[in-house]
């Protein structure tokens, strides 16, 4: 008999482990029938109804979430301030939860920033209530079909609309944009400056915002020019925040958090390099600076059981959750400033994923089930046989091409039945790359309960990013999202 390389044991995690587990799959649950159920809706009589390739929506999730998160920071020892990175889900039922929870906005252009605008005028908050943070690069350009670039805009809505907005400059370019901007505008404009602090933290290269290679910020050794670039602005702009965004999905708190010694951080993380520019900024221009944002970067749980191959699997299986986050964040800002006998300063964060990617599944029929021949399974990790769904990763679930990125993967039609085969899972789309899950690379192969045609499959934790990064490939249509937050 032919023997084939042994599948991660990440493959092998039964629903039964993970179901209605926070930080794993809070959303879902058991049936008195043993069906499966997302938020209050069950999954086989919702697709009975409404058809599959479609997204479901627990909004009820989106408010627990943003609520633990606010909750997590209750120890901060000074003011605490969260932001929604609105890139990571656009919806607009999703936006207006949170904002109502509190939240700011954070956004990349002015497409974003326009929509935020538009969107906020119908919650139950006023418009010069919700704070929002510009970052992003190309703000200095005029973007089709607008006239103005992202800073005139925004500034504009700072100085004659009164709206709380911070432009973060990220680069000396902008600086020196925004000081010609100022000028025209007048006033006393509030910016904020990103920093690249030169952390590669353990992520997917892609999502590697704060590497000293990386587009996204402004280099530490040229955080100087940028200051004499502002004090050059006659006191029209003044530096109201020191930012720092070193990636998405950060496995390990310490890459945010670093270890702070008598001297100097011992491991470099993003806090400790951020409050010695802003003593640096004191102390050496004279610039005081209130706020301190440290972005987002919080991580999911996207494999539901830490996986024995740490080093291919480690970037989904952060060593914290939200608490043990907060807690670490709060103890480094409070070791550092008491060293320092400073205040402490406003603190603000800027998480997508952590608060809509457990919010939303997506739902998708099997149509067809077959089998490899036996000389090909070696390059598919031994797994003989294909699924193939009426959805498409490229459209639907992009990350799993993109960054290979595992999702969890459930069988809804014989769900508490053994995992037994391992399958490959693929789209419709015509491209090979199109799968969910396959042995040619870290997603797959699955193990699932032997699968027939029209069994139904659920793709968890698809609610950060999967939507926004949705497209028409093949002419697809986009696939629907419904509310599975009533019955």
């Amino acid at each position: 008999m032919t023997e084939y390389p042994s599948l991660d044991p990440v493959c092998r995690v039964e629903p039964s482990s993970y179901i209605s587990r926070r930080d794993l799959n809070e959303p879902c649950s058991l049936t008195s029938g043993g069906t499966l159920a997302f938020g209050k809706v069950d999954l086989l009589s919702f697709v009975h109804e409404h058809g599959t390739r479609c997204y479901i929506v627990d909004l009820k999730q989106v408010t627990r979430n943003a609520k633990r998160l606010t909750e997590s920071f209750k120890g901060y020892p000074g003011k605490f301030r969260p932001f929604y990175a609105v890139k990571a889900n656009s919806n607009e039922s999703i936006v207006s939860r949170i904002v109502e929870e509190g939240y700011g906005i954070e956004v990349t252009n002015i497409h974003e920033l326009l929509f935020a605008v538009k969107t906020l005028k119908g919650t139950r908050r006023e418009k010069t209530e919700v704070s929002i943070i510009c970052n992003g690069v190309s703000k200095n350009h005029a973007q089709r079909p607008y006239k103005e670039t992202l800073i005139e805009t925004a500034f504009n809505l700072q100085s004659k609309k009164g709206y709380d907005i911070i432009v973060n400059l990220s680069s000396v370019e902008e600086v020196r944009f925004a000081n010609r901007i100022a000028g025209k505008i007048g006033g006393d404009l509030r910016v904020g400056l990103r920093i690249n602090p030169g952390i590669t933290p353990k992520t997917s290269e892609d999502l590697a915002t704060g590497a000293g290679y990386s587009r996204f910020g402004i280099p530490i050794e040229h955080l100087e020019n940028a200051v004499e670039e502002i004090k050059d602005s006659k006191g029209l702009m003044k530096v109201a925040q020191l930012h720092c965004h070193i990636g998405s999905q950060i496995a390990n708190v310490n890459a945010i958090c670093g270890t702070y010694g008598n001297s100097k951080a011992s491991i470099r993380g993003e806090i400790p390099i951020l409050c010695s520019k802003v003593i640096e900024l004191e102390e050496r221009f004279g610039v005081h600076v209130d706020q301190v944002n440290i972005g987002g970067g919080i991580a999911v749980k996207y494999v539901k059981t830490k996986p024995a191959n740490m080093e291919e699997y480690g970037e989904f299986w952060p060593n914290y959750d939200v608490e043990e986050y907060a807690s670490k964040v709060s103890n480094t800002f409070r070791t550092i400033h008491d060293k320092e006998g400073l205040e402490y300063p406003e603190l603000c964060i800027e998480p997508g994923r952590w608060l809509t990617a457990n919010t939303t599944a997506l739902l998708l029929a099997v149509t067809d089930v077959f089998d490899v021949q036996d000389k090909y399974r070696e390059s598919l990790k031994g797994s003989g046989k294909w699924i193939i769904t009426d959805g498409s990763a490229m459209t639907d679930a992009h990350d799993a091409v993109l960054l290979q990125q595992w999702f969890e993967i459930v069988n809804v039609s014989k769900i508490g039945r053994p995992l037994e085969v391992p399958y490959n899972i693929g789209g419709i789309a015509c491209d090979s790359g199109d799968v969910f899950a396959w042995g040619r690379d870290r997603t797959g192969p699955r193990m699932l309960p032997k699968t027939d045609k029209r069994d139904i499959l659920m793709v968890l934790d698809v609610g950060a990013y999967q939507q926004a990064l949705a497209s028409n490939y093949n002419m697809l249509p986009t696939a629907p999202a419904f509310n599975a937050s009533e019955p």
